[in-house]
Formats: structure tokens, C-alpha cells, sequence
């Protein structure tokens, strides 16, 4: 079976004064042409139809904080497999303050603002073009990601993701709709919650880290029949406090295991529910 298995964690370290938060890295930013060609890395190499029309708006609440993306409109006929839905283009969101990024709330609504299913959204990805990720230097920096599960990722009291007015996040989403209702107009909407450069209160600033179970490489593999597991090794280049940690699995996956190697200890296991398709 060809699928695009994502076995991800994404943590949230807190860096050690001995490497100050958020330094630039020396190494240069790396080139991503290959996300045309090759589809991204977490799509595989998969070629799709491209959707269009589809556009990304942005809303600014400076008064609550809050910036509200929305991308779409997408249509979903019912039963369209990833590899059939007309996939919409990686598109580019400029960072319009200067601060902290704290909290992300995803959510799938129709053209009336209307909830919609959130199994729809095969995933979302949200990468800092200016910075390469501190575990894999051939990828940008992944500070954001999202699937099925439309997990919230609640702010965190004092810690923040340092942004600047004008920096560039490419945001890479994947759609599908397994139910038997179509949705011709889908919109992918994250609220997101900030900090301003001049808040009052003091933010430490924070790196994401995207564990990929196939380390720096492509996200897509070939699923084996029957029942397998699959091991990735990343080392981390920084000492820190793990602030927190989640995962995003594909059908019939199981569970998510984050082991330190080292001290052969376990720090996380992710448990996915599972229905009788898994069974």
C-alpha cells in the first residue's frame, strides 16, 4: 500500500541560556524549490490537481490580540481521496506585528462561516521561509501543523514564538472528504493569538521542532501490509525545557512513541483512537 504516513511529534523546548532563544542559526536558509517540484515534504512527491481561486485572508484584531487566517474556498465532493481533491497552492502569509505568536485554533467553516467537518482537512503545515529548523537544515522551520484532529495548541503562560513585522510563513495544506456529503465551499480558518513587541508581560521565546519519524527525508513511505513500526533518530543540537508535545497519524496507525535514546527513557506516548476500518 503507497501512502503518505505522517508518525510526527511536534515539540515546544525552551532553549538554554548557553544558546540564547532564538538566535538565527549560521547555517543560510535552504533552498526550497524542490517543494514545487516534489510536492512538498509532507505530501510525498504526490503530484495533485492544483485547485483555484483559492486565497488566503487575513484579519487583524489588535484590540484582543488576535490574527484570524482563512484560506479557501476549496471544494470537496463527497468521497474524494487526497489523491483526487484539487489541492490548493502553497500560499504565503506575511506576519503583519512584531511579537510573539502564542496559541493556534483551527477549524474547517463553509462560505456562511458554518462549522464543517474537521476530517476533512487531511493537514496543514505552517513554515517559516527566513529560518531553517534547528533539527533538519534542509527544512524550513515548521512552527505550526494541523490535521484531522483539529488539535488546539493552547498559549502557553510566558513563552512565545518570536515574529517580526514582514517575516514570510508558507503555509502547505492538504484537503480530502472521506463522508458522504460534498462541501463546495470549504475554508480553512486559525485563529491565532499574539503578543506584542511592547506587552507588558515578559515572553520567552521558544522553538518548534517537527519529529519526523523519517527524520530530515520526504514524510511519505510505503505502508507494509500487516501489522509494522516504524523508528526515526533525530539529535538535538540544544539543551532545554520540553514544553510540550503532540502528534498527527493517518489511518490505521496506532500510536506515537518519544523516546529519549540516550537515557532509554520514555517522555511521550500518543495514543489514536481507532475505529473499525484500523481493526
Amino acid at each position: 500500500m503507497r501512502d503518505v504516513v505522517l508518525s510526527l511529534g511536534f515539540m515546544i523546548a525552551a532553549i538554554a541560556p548557553a544558546a540564547p532563544a532564538q538566535q538565527k542559526p549560521a547555517a543560510s536558509i535552504p533552498d526550497h524549490s524542490q517543494h514545487a517540484s516534489a510536492g512538498g515534504f509532507m505530501q510525498g512527491g504526490m503530484v495533485h490537481e492544483k485547485a483555484r481561486g483559492v486565497k488566503l485572508e487575513q484579519k487583524l484584531d489588535e484590540e484582543a490580540h488576535v490574527i484570524t487566517l482563512r484560506e479557501g474556498p476549496m471544494n470537496l465532493p463527497a468521497r474524494t481521496s487526497h489523491m483526487h481533491a484539487a489541492q490548493p497552492p502553497d500560499l504565503v502569509w506575511t506576519i503583519p506585528v512584531d511579537g510573539w505568536l502564542l496559541g493556534y485554533t483551527p477549524r474547517l467553516v463553509d462560505s456562511r462561516g458554518g462549522a464543517v467537518p474537521g476530517s476533512l482537512l487531511h493537514h496543514t503545515a505552517f513554515w517559516n521561509v527566513r529560518r531553517p529548523d534547528f533539527l533538519c537544515r534542509n527544512k524550513e522551520e515548521h512552527i505550526f501543523g494541523a490535521g484531522g484532529e483539529m488539535n488546539v495548541w493552547p498559549p502557553l503562560p510566558s513563552y512565545g514564538y518570536r515574529v517580526h513585522k514582514g517575516d514570510q510563513v508558507r503555509i502547505e495544506t492538504m484537503v480530502h472528504n472521506p463522508t458522504g456529503t460534498g462541501h463546495p465551499a470549504v475554508w480553512l480558518e486559525v485563529a491565532i493569538s499574539y503578543a506584542p513587541f511592547d506587552s507588558a508581560a515578559p515572553i520567552k521565546s521558544v522553538y518548534p521542532a517537527w519529529i519526523d519519524v523519517q527524520e530530515c527525508r520526504s514524510s511519505g513511505y510505503d505502508l507494509p501490509p500487516g501489522k509494522s513500526s516504524k523508528t526515526g533518530f533525530v539529535t538535538l543540537p540544544f539543551g532545554g525545557a520540553l514544553l510540550g508535545v503532540g502528534g498527527h497519524l493517518h489511518d490505521y496507525g496506532r500510536e506515537l512513541l518519544l523516546r529519549d535514546a540516550a537515557a532509554r527513557r520514555e517522555i511521550a506516548r500518543l495514543d489514536a483512537a481507532v475505529d473499525q476500518r484500523a481493526g
